[in-house]
């Protein structure tokens, strides 16, 4: 769901635009950490979270009707799928192998991809096919090296670096199509990293504080 949701919205938006969306991905992480993980979320973190997706608001850029764009909705759709897989990754990290995790991601992207591939298939070039093996071969690294972060590294830490994503973006939008970031853009992605950050910011206080944490005062750094 995440890969084909953003590789549709990739054709119908900037990169850029597209990957600012997606990085909505650590406010569903936290919003599906309480269901799934058992974690508890205290009201500073929804607060955050739910100003997070007023920036994606302001990027949607309702008109006058109040109607927005549906495709600009796939950008979030994917960010649900890949904090659904990441939650996932979590959550049975501590009882399944890393390869196991792993191959699994891909296998189920394989799966998906042999059913649907004749559907609308057309030829390529060997340039394209080119450019398509060096594409796989880094998903592939992608897949394997963020799950073993995820494994091995508190999730508080290595998610407010997925944020770099957004420069990169810009960069490569630039370069291969001239795109530059509108104004709605970036305030949008000021928004959405401003209260992505502070929901990784409030998650280490309370784990700095989990230790003292369980009676009398010292129990509101949770939130």
């Amino acid at each position: 769901v995440a890969m084909w949701s953003f590789l549709i919205a990739l054709r119908h938006m900037s990169l850029i635009d597209a990957t600012v969306l997606a990085m909505t991905a650590p406010l569903f992480i936290t919003a599906l950490s309480v269901p799934l993980l058992g974690e508890q979320v205290g009201w500073r973190r929804w607060a955050a979270v739910l100003v997070g997706f007023l920036g994606v608001v302001v990027m949607l850029r309702p008109d006058t009707s109040g109607l927005i764009n549906l495709v600009a909705l796939l950008p979030v759709l994917a960010a649900f799928g890949y904090a659904m897989l990441m939650v996932l990754t979590k959550r049975f990290a501590a009882t399944e192998p890393v390869p196991a995790l792993i191959l699994s991601t891909q296998g189920a992207v394989l799966l998906v991809g042999g059913i649907t591939w004749p559907f609308g298939w057309e030829p390529l070039t060997w340039e394209a096919a080119g450019w398509f093996l060096i594409a796989g071969a880094q998903v592939s690294v992608l897949a394997a090296t963020l799950t073993l972060a995820y494994v091995k590294a508190p999730a508080s830490m290595l998610a407010p670096l997925e944020y770099t994503a957004m420069v990169w973006a810009a960069l490569f939008g630039w370069i291969g199509w001239r795109d530059v970031p509108g104004a709605s853009t970036l305030a949008g992605a000021a928004i959405i990293v401003l209260s992505g950050l502070y929901v990784f910011h409030r998650e280490r206080m309370r784990k700095v504080a989990q230790p003292t944490g369980k009676s009398g005062a010292n129990a509101t750094p949770s939130a």
